[in-house]
């Protein structure tokens, strides 16, 4: 400790020396050092490096522990401290870690900041090698979460639909009940949870592991998480912008905010699929339960049981006097973790010193709050070692009942090798403390030769040549016919045409998913996978509130409303100035269309009469619309009275009464063989008398009368029989 101390002031007093000589120059075969000026320039500060100027950042999530929760805060951060670039490390995925310059995949653009929705323990070690080659260390953090949690979330989830284009996951599963659809996604999210347990084991000493429960638990436990994040990922932030970047992640606490997103559950329909947990296979929960306990429920320091099954050891605690005042069986809570060495200061399981418990019995204190009775006499020679210990007989008379005070820690399946090892069969049962009694060395700790690189399908495999864990570089590969070489991949290792060549987009069109096709306009283009070459059609895409499918566009490329639905009613405004009123909603919602003919209803003004209807000159100015509302009833559907007939033109008039839309059926018999006179009837022959008619008005009253001849004044008079009612021209 000493020296290091004396080494930092040594280094200090260095910097401080070199910011004091401003500018000196060497003259002279005897390099002479001549001082041209010297000036301590306090006033002087360096600008502050950003966060990833000096680490390489990864955030990493699987699907359904929390994945869009840690991606929203994260990017809130990032942007508060002036990110302007990052990358994902799969394929293509629309969701980002930062706001500007984000629509990168890793492979082709390396920038510092990294996303993934996939975390694996395979991506955090490549990062790790890949930090040799770029500035900075790595620092990350991953979240975890219940994986039997993981299972129920993710069949609610799917079960509504939320994403048709994720086809391994979604398929079938909508229709699916809980009792066969909750087995059926636990098989389909093995593949994760495998993923996500092989993160946390190598996540140390550069990734932190939060929890998924303890950022959702409440918002205390909230801030505590992400304070703990903000301090492991950014230690060198001033207190003003932390205090912002805190403010800015309490926008996704859910006990604060809610969540308007798709991606929170129904609790009733969460305990409807964890009711239906048990019902997958038996191999496949104990499974489940496996990872639940070793890289779940002991991250935290939960102990399940008796046995010991993590290293550093596991010491439980609790209120010994208030829990057996009441009665309770003592069950322990709270955790810390200590190294085994550290022995006397330990408790065991119920509590009680272990050093006290551990003496023979003449040497404990009888004024010892810890009693005889409450350690109790069993030997070693009584206890049966856990897995991962063996029994040794040199411990056989001491006075303990656990794995570390009995038993020798073995090798085997459960101990955890350093980074790069892994474990040796050879070995298993045997003592061993270390990775070099347990473990051999991986492919993964190989440096492979000049132009060969690792074999990433063997960095796992424990060897140390070159035959076992290296390929050569693309660039040695010679592509088949219909190939070419790929640009982006002859620095790295392959020797197959799927890893080191690229051909046209067009022929891989045949093996694109359901729903997904080559566009015509990239046909030409270079790929070397459907990942790179297959694009979503719109038949693979979830129309918007607002919009309807547009079944003609079902073949065409595109995952936005624009390109793949038709707008509806609802979202078009009716002009009222203009004569135009809005539909009624469930209509205008279901039905497409964007102009006013389509969506609108026209008011009186605008409106068309029906059959049996005439404009109401009085209604123009209403804004309504229908028969009703603008038009009048015409004479054409009255019936008319017994020896009435309607008028001729009875479409025209307006009316429902024999009155207005009838006339006596005499009228026929007159119209049909009289003839009109101007003059009146005095005008007319003898011969022509009585054929004729004249009409004539006074105020607003219209008569007509039949001319008949006078034989006795031998004169055509209009003194005949009168046709009141009859319609005539």
């Amino acid at each position: 400790m000493y020296f290091s101390c004396r080494t930092i002031l040594l280094i200090q007093l260095l910097q401080q020396l070199v910011v004091a000589i401003d500018d000196c120059e060497i003259v002279g075969a005897g390099n002479l050092l001549i001082q041209k000026q010297l000036s301590v320039h306090f006033e002087t500060v360096e600008p502050v490096a950003a966060p990833w100027d000096k680490h390489i950042f990864i955030v990493g999530a699987n699907h359904k522990a929390g994945t869009f929760l840690l991606r929203k805060i994260m990017r809130h951060w990032f942007d508060l401290l002036g990110a302007t670039s990052s990358c994902t490390m799969e394929r293509s995925w629309p969701r980002s870690i930062t706001t500007l310059n984000h629509i990168h995949n890793c492979d082709l653009y390396p920038a510092p900041i990294r996303y993934t929705w996939n975390i694996s323990g395979d991506m955090i070690l490549q990062m790790r090698k890949e930090t040799n080659d770029m500035k900075g260390d790595l620092r990350g953090v991953i979240i975890v979460r219940d994986p039997l949690e993981m299972v129920a979330s993710a069949y609610v989830y799917h079960h509504r639909g939320e994403e048709p284009w994720n086809e391994p996951m979604e398929q079938g599963i909508p229709l699916m009940a809980p009792e066969e659809g909750v087995p059926e996604m636990a098989e389909r999210m093995e593949y994760v949870i495998t993923a996500m347990a092989s993160a946390y084991e190598v996540r140390a000493p550069d990734i932190l592991a939060v929890r998924y429960e303890d950022i959702t638990n409440s918002s205390e436990h909230f801030d505590a998480a992400i304070e703990k994040i903000m301090d492991f990922l950014f230690d060198d932030i001033t207190d003003l912008q932390k205090a912002e970047m805190m403010k800015a992640a309490r926008v996704e606490d859910l006990h604060r905010a809610g969540d308007d997103d798709e991606h929170t559950n129904d609790e009733d329909e969460m305990n409807e699929a964890r009711a239906s947990l048990h019902l997958m296979s038996a191999d496949l929960y104990a499974t489940y339960v496996k990872a639940r306990e070793v890289y779940y429920a002991f991250l935290f320091g939960v102990v399940l049981g008796h046995r010991a099954v993590s290293d550093p050891i596991i010491f439980l605690q609790t209120d010994l006097a208030v829990r057996r005042a009441k009665g309770e069986k003592l069950v322990s809570t709270v955790s810390r973790a200590l190294d085994p060495s550290d022995i006397e200061t330990a408790m065991d399981m119920n509590g009680r010193l272990c050093h006290l418990c551990g003496m023979p019995l003449p040497e404990r204190s009888d004024r010892s709050y810890v009693q005889r009775s409450d350690c109790g006499n069993q030997t070693c020679a009584l206890w049966t070692c856990g897995a991962g210990f063996a029994p040794n007989e040199a411990y056989a008379k001491n006075v303990a009942s656990n794995d570390q005070l009995c038993c020798d820690k073995v090798c085997g399946k459960n101990y955890e090798c350093a980074d790069g090892w892994s474990p040796l069969k050879s070995k298993e049962n045997t003592p061993g403390v270390s990775s070099e009694d347990c473990c051999g060395k991986t492919c993964s700790l190989f440096e492979c030769p000049d132009e060969f690189a690792l074999n990433p399908a063997k960095k796992d495999v424990i060897a140390q040549d070159r035959d076992s864990c290296c390929l050569p570089l693309c660039k040695h590969h010679k592509c088949k016919k219909g190939w070419k070489p790929d640009p982006a991949q002859q620095d790295k290792p392959g020797n197959t045409e799927a890893h080191c060549c690229t051909q046209e987009c067009a022929l891989f069109d045949h093996l694109c998913p359901t729903k997904t096709g080559v566009k015509p306009e990239r046909r030409c283009e270079q790929g070397r996978n459907i990942e790179q070459c297959c694009d979503y059609q719109c038949s693979a895409f979830k129309c918007k509130d607002g919009w309807v499918t547009n079944v003609s566009a079902q073949e065409d490329f595109g995952t936005t409303s624009e390109v793949c639905c038709s707008p509806t009613c609802a979202r078009f405004d009716c002009d009222a100035a203009d004569g135009w009123l809005p539909m009624p909603k469930d209509k205008a919602l279901a039905k497409a269309g964007e102009d006013s003919e389509s969506c609108c209803l026209p008011a009186c003004a605008r409106y068309s009469c029906g059959k049996g209807y005439v404009p109401n000159p009085q209604a123009k100015a209403l804004s309504k619309t229908g028969d009703e509302a603008c038009c009048s009833k015409t004479c054409e559907s009255h019936t008319c009275g017994k020896g009435f007939v309607p008028k001729g033109n009875s479409s025209e008039l307006v009316g429902q009464t024999d009155e207005a839309c009838c006339e006596p059926e005499k009228c026929i018999a007159i119209r049909s063989k009289m003839t009109r006179t101007e003059d009146g009837c005095h005008s007319v022959s003898e011969k022509d008398c009585n054929s004729r008619y004249y009409k004539f008005s006074d105020k607003d009253k219209t008569t007509v009368v039949q001319c008949s001849f006078d034989e006795k004044l031998q004169l055509c008079r209009n003194q005949g029989i009168h046709t009141v009612g009859c319609l005539f021209e």
